[in-house]
């Protein structure tokens, strides 16, 4: 495996690495290349931003919400947060 297929591999494991349900073996390998690949700690900042976009997306919605209003409601949302962090920069 080249290093790119490994960096590949690896930016693959972050969304479990996030959830907490990444293997014991693969939050190791994850861990341990993660302080020699800025691309990689760049793909984990995005992926944490991201899930935190979604997560205060979230938050506005109701459970008697259908699902195609709670879509609309979190990408609303998300939208609105991603424009207030840019305007914030």
């Amino acid at each position: 495996m080249t290093k790119e297929d490994e960096g590949r591999d690896l930016s693959q494991l972050i969304p479990f690495y996030l959830n907490g349900t990444i293997s014991p073996a693969d939050r190791a390998r994850l861990e341990k290349a993660l302080p020699a690949s800025p691309r990689l700690l760049e793909e984990l900042a995005a992926a944490r931003s991201l899930a935190a976009l979604v997560r205060e997306g979230a938050s506005a919605l109701s459970p008697d919400d259908g699902p195609e209003s709670r879509l609309h409601k979190v990408v609303a949302r998300i939208d609105a947060l991603r424009t207030a962090r840019d305007d914030g920069d």
